[in-house]
């Protein structure tokens, strides 16, 4: 939100704090680091939902979203994005809680990859999404098998399953090892 923190602080070596010039700090760290993927993530917990619902609800919408991360990654030298919509099909403006929103942004958002994936693919850009890690969320936000088929990679925010306001990890189940899997021991 503040272009300073972001683009600001011309000289790599300045001392200047609170991530003045966090864009281009992050970028050039391609130089010690030639196989480095610098990705941008949009969205957020206090972004809300109800404007990215607008924004995927048209073919418009979406297409001027598509042109507009398509310069942005080029301007700043971006390998990709990561979209962060919490959640699909919930509305909330701001922090707000989630609560049961338009149905159809399911489907919307599997459009709005499959735009983003098909303009990225001549570009070579990353695509990414953060997803819920709750059942009820995952039912109503993503068709998983259609989201797949567009991402690179899904980071799952299994942050939520222990966060500092319990006292247990998801809910504190036994270990069950899956069909076939060897060497996974039991409490």
């Amino acid at each position: 939100f503040d272009p300073d923190l972001d683009t600001g602080d011309g000289e790599w070596k300045s001392g200047l704090t609170w991530g003045h010039g966090m864009i281009r700090r992050v970028t050039e760290l391609r130089h010690y680091n030639k196989n480095l993927a610098v990705m941008i993530s949009i969205g957020g917990w206090n972004e809300g939902s109800n404007k990215y619902s607008a924004m995927a609800s048209t073919a418009a919408g979406r297409k001027e979203f598509v042109h507009s991360v398509l310069e942005f990654l080029a301007k700043y030298e971006f390998d990709g994005l990561d979209v962060d919509w919490e959640y699909p099909s919930m509305e909330a403006a701001g922090d707000a809680d989630r609560k049961p929103g338009r149905e159809h942004d399911k489907q919307d958002y599997v459009a709005l990859l499959k735009e983003l994936h098909e303009a990225f693919a001549p570009h070579g850009y990353i695509l990414t999404a953060s997803v819920s890690a709750g059942a009820p969320t995952i039912d109503r936000a993503y068709d998983v098998p259609q989201v797949s088929k567009y991402l690179d990679f899904i980071n799952l925010m299994t942050y939520d399953f222990h966060g500092g306001w319990d006292n247990h990890t998801a809910h504190n189940a036994p270990l069950h090892p899956l069909p076939g899997a060897t060497g996974v021991e039991k409490e």
